[in-house]
């Protein structure tokens, strides 16, 4: 990584305290851009509640929201192609509103979606702000890239769409950025945690990814007790 050579006072200061504010501010002006969006664009909402035409109740392989808040169990055990998270979330959320009907259930359910994806799109702008600025040495470059990223109409668009392309790409971009910073400290620890996030997100990610990034980490020149930890502890969850 790049790191400065003579930092500065602020950044002393910062250090210490252990805020990065800087990235605090660019995950907050994610949650003000989409939140903005969603409130502005509201009132022409499909159905007075989805920005995209379909809920998440009509997307590949989710299951009956019924389903999952009264048998959440047995409703994920019975996926074959999608894997869980997703209905898990929902699941999560179908579960604070026990006495809810199904319609009812359902926009509850959506809008809460709707808030995990909004932050989901907030952390992937700092997760492209911090790596730049590492990069590119330059805390305004990084910043520009990251407004940029979150006007990007991509970026919009799956984080208001119900299904997990938002969270795959999220994982991609935490688990690349995870592999950029071995073997810095915690870097493996996170890239274990990002992995078995895709392998629950995207049924692309089985058990061959395991051997790739184990692999990868060699590669890397990750401390070898680091690469037994993160194997093992993948192998025991996949």
């Amino acid at each position: 990584m790049i790191e400065d050579a003579h930092p500065s006072p602020r950044g002393v200061a910062h250090a210490r305290l252990g805020v990065d504010w800087t990235s605090v501010g660019v995950f907050v002006a994610g949650l003000l851009l989409m939140g903005g969006l969603q409130a502005r664009y509201l009132p022409f909402a499909y159905e007075g509640t989805y920005f995209q035409e379909h809920s998440s109740e009509h997307m590949m392989q989710t299951v009956s929201l019924v389903d999952l808040r009264e048998r959440p169990g047995e409703a994920l055990l019975f996926l074959h192609i999608q894997p869980p998270l997703l209905d898990g979330l929902r699941a999560l959320l179908a579960r604070l509103w026990p006495g809810l009907g199904k319609r009812a259930l359902l926009v509850r359910v959506d809008r809460g979606l709707y808030l995990i994806w909004m932050l989901v799109y907030a952390s992937m702008a700092v997760l492209v702000f911090r790596w730049l600025r590492h990069l590119l040495s330059s805390t305004w470059i990084a910043v520009l890239a990251a407004l940029a990223f979150l006007v990007h109409p991509a970026a919009i668009f799956y984080a208001t769409y119900l299904e997990g392309t938002l969270l795959t790409s999220f994982g991609i971009l935490w688990l690349c950025y995870a592999l950029w910073r071995i073997p810095a400290r915690g870097a493996t620890a996170s890239l274990c945690a990002t992995y078995l996030m895709l392998f629950f997100v995207r049924s692309i990610f089985q058990w061959p990814a395991l051997l790739v990034l184990v692999a990868a980490l060699l590669l890397r020149q990750a401390p070898r007790r680091s690469v037994l930890v993160f194997a093992l502890s993948g192998t025991a969850v996949v």
